[in-house]
């Protein structure tokens, strides 16, 4: 039901913020959006940073009853991301945990870029 983002700079110092989520998720993509958004509120571009900690809370179980949108929004690219991470889950359980993962994060050395919301705006339209 929500992303906390720790960031330590290289004098130590750290920082903490947090976001609740409109609605619980388990998908990557979603997670991956809101800490993002954390750390570009909360970071000034182009500043080191020594430590970076990304982590669920307010956890729930995964077949807790969701409240469902008046408009569907959604539901279907939801539900297909799902299954792609469920299936990516199956390959990692199989093949070992760097078997596979998103093309987004290749030729990144830590995978924080991973694209621009502006490009994913101009994708949708």
């Amino acid at each position: 039901c929500g992303v906390k983002v720790d960031i330590k700079d290289p004098f130590f110092k750290v920082i903490s913020r947090q976001k609740q989520l409109f609605t619980p998720t388990n998908l990557a993509a979603e997670l991956a959006k809101n800490a993002l958004d954390i750390i570009h509120a909360s970071w000034k571009k182009g500043s080191p940073i020594r430590m970076l900690t990304i982590t669920g809370i307010n956890l729930t179980d995964e077949n807790f009853y969701e409240q469902l949108s008046l408009f569907g929004e959604g539901s279907e690219s939801r539900q297909k991301g799902e299954q792609i991470e469920r299936t990516m889950d199956q390959v990692r359980k199989k093949y070992g945990s760097s078997s596979i993962g998103f093309a987004a994060v290749l030729d990144n050395d830590i995978g924080a870029y991973v694209r621009s919301y502006a490009e994913e705006d101009e994708k949708e339209e």
